[in-house]
């Protein structure tokens, strides 16, 4: 521990130990732990403006990190005499002028050496309590806008399992990013209030996505989103045209905030476009190989059926029961066949038309498409 600290120190580590309080005189305690702050201080002041800024920063890292120690072994201490096996009320008092002096002098440090202090230091224990429970109010007072807002409860439960891992009894948080989160709420909780309802899920992920959330929770949700999005569209140009409307938007999005939750992490809207971007290259990817085999004969463009949507339909569903056909997943099936079959109704088929008419009732076309497949058994029993 550096020198300076050490009567500091150990003025608290007499209240930690002792059975009963060290000081009788509360008062007496205060006014002893405020002389060993100012001497700290004026030593510091006097001394680190004479470094060079390296050492300087290095010196007063030293002092922030055993001051952090001290408070940590401070709130170990007033938590264990908050057992009622333990409870000892001027004991207790006297703890918490200790921590108040301890995180007076950290405040100090803060405030008279703001370049040097770093913020990238986790916070102690109490001041990590405190900021939870200040998250924890604003976090439902953003739950609270966004109903006023119009936005569905189960897009609100998503926000809020994402919010939520912020008060994780385990998780720490930097100066850094205590300082941010607190700013984030306010302005996020700030925008709900006075943005036009109802607010589109798109709209909130670009609000979160300008304040530069960078938590990978928050990526997922996006990367979710868009997924889910996509397999909405019923072809690849439906696709390419949700992509480029999505990388266009989070290009525009103006940025409300210059820091990050983490800096250590990418930036939030540069994960975002690499997504978006390797989804188009992967449609990209897609049409090339099937122009390839369309090429090369080996996969022609269209099928042209003489059999009416719903027939169709009915006809793959059938050899999917029959396991002839053992499709991947249902879409992957409905896209092949909406993409490389045309019916005598239509030259293009929908992928939603041919998933209603595979789900829907069957009625009359049953009986269609079963004359059809007793002309395939009377031609097969004729040449084979």
């Amino acid at each position: 521990m550096t020198y300076e600290l050490l009567n500091f120190s150990r003025i608290i580590n007499i209240e930690i130990n002792e059975l009963s309080s060290g000081h009788d005189d509360p008062d007496q305690l205060d006014l002893e732990l405020k002389a060993e702050s100012n001497k700290i201080r004026d030593s510091l002041l006097q001394s680190i403006v004479l470094m060079e800024p390296e050492k300087g920063k290095f010196t007063l890292f030293q002092y922030q990190q055993a001051i952090s120690t001290i408070l940590n072994e401070l709130e170990n201490a007033i938590k264990n005499e908050c057992q009622p096996s333990t409870q000892n009320e001027p004991k207790n008092k006297n703890l918490k002028s200790c921590r108040k002096a301890a995180e007076d002098l950290l405040v100090l440090l803060k405030s008279d050496f703001p370049l040097y202090f770093d913020y990238s230091m986790l916070l102690n224990q109490a001041a990590t309590e405190r900021l939870k429970a200040k998250l924890k109010e604003q976090i439902a007072g953003c739950s609270d806008l966004l109903k006023i807002q119009a936005v569905d409860d189960q897009t609100i439960e998503i926000f809020l399992l994402l919010f939520e891992q912020l008060l994780h009894p385990k998780k720490n948080f930097s100066y850094e990013q205590g300082a941010y989160l607190e700013d984030f709420f306010e302005q996020l909780n700030e925008w709900c209030s006075v943005a036009k309802k109802p607010l589109e899920t798109l709209e909130i992920i670009q609000t979160i996505v300008s304040l530069n959330f960078n938590h990978p929770a928050f990526y997922h949700l996006c990367c979710n989103y868009f997924t889910e999005a996509l397999e909405k569209c019923e072809n690849i140009t439906e696709q390419y045209r949700i992509l480029n409307f999505l990388k266009k938007n989070f290009k525009q999005v103006f940025k409300l905030s210059i820091s990050t939750y983490d800096r250590k992490l990418p930036v939030i809207e540069e994960s975002v476009q690499r997504f978006l971007d390797a989804e188009l290259d992967y449609l990209r990817s897609l049409e090339a190989t099937a122009e390839d085999l369309s090429s090369t004969g080996l996969l022609e463009s269209n099928f042209k059926v003489t059999l009416t949507i719903r027939q169709l339909a009915i006809f793959i569903h059938l050899q999917v029961e029959a396991n002839i056909i053992l499709p991947q997943s249902p879409k992957v099936l409905h896209q092949y066949v909406t993409k490389h079959y045309s019916t005598i109704e239509t030259e293009k088929i929908s992928e939603k038309s041919f998933k209603n008419a595979y789900y829907g009732n069957k009625g009359n076309d049953v009986e269609k498409v079963i004359d059809k497949i007793v002309t395939m058994l009377v031609i097969a029993q004729e040449k084979y």
